[in-house]
């Protein structure tokens, strides 16, 4: 009898239809219906019969096998669909059972196409703890020259997007397979499998991927273990990982380094967006206060302890200097902090409930808004939160007020940072719609409405498919408040009712309207329905307010790729030390056993030294060749299609020379008006210089990449040529600990120092400001409050015109002069960047030398080598088992 298949991927919401294992073709009505929904696959409707009139037609048969794999409700539906059939053919179902989704996969195996040919097939493997990506095409590895093999050692997330030179990896898989369908496996998580999906979903080619996951184990208790495999390592005392790197630290202190770091989720918005409302919320408690005037003034950080009942806090000045010692806290408590003007920081510890902490400590940061600053240390602050890579923002919205003066540079800059690095920068931002419970829904106010208007504002600014979640942060926060028993007022009393209606209106039901991955779509489905077996009404308005659901999509990221960060910091310089130590181990015991190899190699070190000399050269041209780099500013200033410093200073002036046109002909007024009209001046100026500074970050800090993606390149370039003339067999000169890491994503890691530092007992973060972001602050001019006030209020009447010039003149003299030391400040980072390229090359040098230099004497003596090795034979036979045992951890 015919056998016909159908599979529904749930990640794709499409249906696959196979007749005798063959995929039905595309011009088939069938497969004109794969997208649709399981219903409207069953109902009749138009020139469509149903599902199986129509498989009956097409199988010409009277007996079909009918095949499904997919969830056990939808294969009831088809089924039913048979049972309601009153035609002559007769259907056998055949179920097999997948319950979880993230295990449904199209029947491939015996696919073929007009008999002929098998489509290609393309495996993926992918560990995040080892950052190590295998691809195999049609069981083979791919080429070691292919773009794809040069990009394995990074995050799965990291080359979804496209960068230089690199279309994205589903139109590089479609370029290297070179078919017009690929059956695409992907083995690991199935967090990561998801991103791979998502990245299919938003392929426009013409190849069609069929994709197919194989779970791997879960990755509880590896800290544990590896806790267990260092103890046991540091308890020896082995000189071989004793040594300490440039920043003084050994493999162990790196390791507790690696494992005590904090993950921060800082928390952005403008006025009156409920901000503090959300924090409180996830806290399960008020604490941050509520009111805009009081919570503008100082950065909270919060660091989760789940061993502690209530919150302490310390407050520190601009300079670190501690204003409060550490105690208790209190609403009362933070009102009065927050209201003295010496304290700029608020460091709070305590438990934040609802994200787990069993395998990152998580801190939850208050972040000013960006016009309600004390200082501009505060904005350099947003800025390195934009910019810093593994951290989570939450950007809160008011549903009722979207758009605001205050956040237009704010979304610019992180809609630049989302294009540069793609899939995993829109997994870093969450937009948080509050206030969602003040939409009038009998005047069309509806939560389906304000998330079109957001997308559509938000794509104003380049940010495209951003994750958007609604929210009432104030229910979610009465709701906890009062189940723990807090006191609630009567006010909080009454709106504590509308939990009612959260549950039976589905309007209210935010967690549909958020953009979710299915895993945490899945959780909250599943509390759901244990909230509503228990009778749990409140359990269930509380999901459906959309705070539980900001709480899952952090939980998530932490999954993703938080944890698996932690987990490779940790083992990185161990597994590297290992490899270093096993490498040469073999090594030696070859060249010791087997004489002739140990000739052979003699005669490659000698080469080897010979090549090294002859290729000095090499090194001094690269250096050469970095050195002599053109600086930012003037090569900016040679392309006519980017501003430069001089068209900058001209926009400046220009605007300026408008302003001032306009408030040419203004008249002496009274103290009120005219301090309206310098009001009025001074947020026209601010505009100019928030422009300015757009216009500047942007040239300098695309040319600075830029910039260190040449050197870079450079360096590849010259590691290349050089381990490609100094060759030793069984020797692998790129795992000497010893040489230079420069395999960095984000430019600014090539300098050594470290824009952050640990203080108050490895507990806190503190932002070193002088080095946060490649252009710091680039705030030129202040509104000059007391020179004018003074004036203002000198008399009656006011001469304005004289205090709009004094305004104007200080405004561009300024200005210009920031503006210059911004470009130059462009070339002393680059300059900075060079000396660590060129100290980089040194290093290199120096490892190649010292290595072939120790060769040469270690085989010299074939007697004490044969020796040597015989007495650490039980010591590298127990780095090899060491090495095993991480990473068997470690592999899937």
């Amino acid at each position: 009898m015919t056998e016909f298949y159908i599979s529904y991927n749930p990640y794709l919401h499409k249906f696959v239809f196979e007749k005798n294992g063959k995929v039905v073709p595309d011009t088939v009505s069938l497969t004109a219906k794969c997208g649709e929904r399981m219903q409207a696959l069953l109902s009749p409707s138009g020139n469509w019969r149903g599902l199986i009139p129509e498989i009956a037609e097409y199988c010409n048969d009277d007996e079909i096998r009918l095949f499904f794999r997919g969830k056990k409700t939808m294969f009831q539906d088809i089924v039913d669909a048979i049972t309601q059939y009153r035609g002559d053919v007769k259907f056998y179902p055949d179920l097999e059972i997948c319950e979880d989704e993230a295990d449904v996969t199209p029947m491939y195996s015996e696919r073929v196409r007009g008999g002929r040919e098998r489509m290609t097939e393309f495996y993926i493997s992918y560990n995040p703890y080892l950052q190590k990506t295998v691809f195999k095409k049609n069981g083979k590895a791919v080429s070691e020259s292919s773009s794809l093999e040069a990009r394995n050692g990074e995050r799965i997330q990291a080359v979804l997007s496209p960068s230089e030179n690199w279309e994205g990896l589903i139109l590089e898989i479609a370029k290297y397979c070179n078919d017009d369908e690929v059956r695409l496996f992907f083995r690991g998580r199935r967090i990561d499998f998801q991103d791979i999906v998502y990245a299919l979903e938003q392929y426009q080619g013409d190849v069609k991927f069929y994709p197919e996951f194989e779970n791997c184990k879960d990755e509880g208790g590896i800290l544990t273990e590896l806790d267990q495999i260092m103890a046991e390592l540091e308890a020896k005392n082995l000189p071989e990982f004793g040594k300490s790197d440039s920043y003084q630290r050994t493999v162990f202190d790196n390791y507790r380094r690696a494992k005590n770091g904090i993950f921060e989720v800082s928390v952005i918005a403008t006025m009156s967006s409920g901000k503090s409302t959300l924090i409180n919320s996830i806290l399960h408690t008020d604490l941050l206060p509520s009111k805009n005037e009081a919570c503008t003034a100082t950065i909270a950080e919060i660091l989760d302890n789940d061993k502690m009942n209530g919150y302490e806090a310390e407050c520190y000045d601009a300079e670190g200097n501690q204003i409060f010692s550490r105690s208790a806290v209190n609403p009362e408590k933070m009102v009065q902090y927050n209201s003295d003007q010496r304290v700029r920081r608020i460091s709070i510890e305590g438990n934040i409930p609802s994200v787990p902490s069993d395998k990152i400590r998580l801190c939850l940061r208050d972040t000013p808004g960006p016009n309600n600053s004390r200082d501009e240390n505060h904005e350099k602050l947003t800025q390195d939160v934009i910019h810093q890579g593994n951290t989570v923002v939450l950007y809160v919205m008011n549903a009722t007020q979207l758009s605001t003066n205050d956040d237009k540079q704010l979304l610019t800059d992180i809609a630049q940072e989302m294009k540069r690095r793609g899939k995993e920068a829109r997994d870093r931002f969450l937009f948080v719609i509050n206030k969602c419970d003040q939409l009038d829904e009998e005047k069309g106010e509806t939560v389906e409405k304000v998330l079109k208007n957001v997308r559509s504002y938000l794509q104003g600014f380049g940010i495209e498919n951003p994750i958007l979640i609604p929210s009432s942060a104030r229910l979610a926060l009465l709701i906890r408040k009062n189940a723990q028993g807090l006191e609630l007022s009567r006010s909080e009393r009454q709106d504590l009712r509308a939990v009612e209606d959260y549950v039976e209106v589905e309007e209210l039901h935010f967690e549909r309207n958020a953009v979710l991955t299915p895993t945490v779509s899945g959780k909250l489905k599943k509390e759901l329905s244990r909230c509503h077996e228990k009778g749990d009404r409140v359990g269930e308005a509380l999901v459906h307010t959309g705070v539980p659901v900001v709480e899952a999509v952090i939980a998530e990221y932490i999954e993703k790729y938080a944890y698996p960060f932690k987990i490779h910091d940790a083992v990185k310089d161990i597994i590297l030390r290992l490899d270093e130590l096993n490498m040469k181990a073999r090594f030696e015991a070859k060249v010791a056993e087997d004489q002739s190899a140990l000739e052979k190699a003699k005669e490659q070190i000698a080469r080897g030294k010979q090549k090294y000399q002859a290729s000095r050269k090499l090194y001094e041209d690269s250096k050469k060749k970095i050195r002599e780099l053109i600086p930012p500013s003037k090569r900016i200033a040679e392309e006519s299609k980017m501003p430069k410093e001089e068209d900058t200073i001209l926009h400046v002036e220009t605007e300026c020379e408008k302003l001032t046109k306009e408030y040419s002909n203004v008249k002496d007024c009274e103290s009120e008006e005219a301090e309206r009209k310098l009001r009025k001046l001074q947020s026209e100026l601010l505009k100019i210089q928030e422009d300015c500074r757009s216009r500047i970050r942007k040239d300098i800090e695309d040319k600075v990449f830029s910039y260190c993606r040449e050197m870079m390149k450079d360096y590849q370039e010259l590691v290349t040529k050089i381990f490609k003339e100094i060759h030793i067999d069984d020797f692998d000169f790129r795992k000497l600990s010893a040489l230079p890491k420069v395999d960095f994503e984000n430019a600014e890691a090539v300098v050594a120092e470290n824009a952050e530092e640990r203080c108050h007992e490895e507990i806190r973060w503190k932002k070193n400001p002088e080095k946060s972001g490649f252009l710091g602050f680039l705030k030129f001019w202040e509104p000059d409050e007391i020179s004018y006030t003074e004036m203002v209020n000198d008399g009656k009447y006011v001469k304005v015109k004289t205090l709009i010039t004094s305004t104007m003149a200080s405004f561009i003299f300024k200005i210009k002069k920031g503006i210059s030391e911004s470009y130059r400040f462009g070339d002393k980072q680059v300059e900075n960047y060079k000396a660590a390229f060129i100290g980089n090359i040194d290093r290199l040098n120096a490892a190649i030398r010292e290595t072939l230099d120790k060769m040469e004497r270690d085989t010299s003596d074939a007697d004490r080598l044969r020796q040597r090795v015989r007495q650490e034979r039980e010591r590298n036979e127990w780095f090899s088992r060491l090495d095993q045992r991480i990473r068997h951890i470690l592999e899937f």
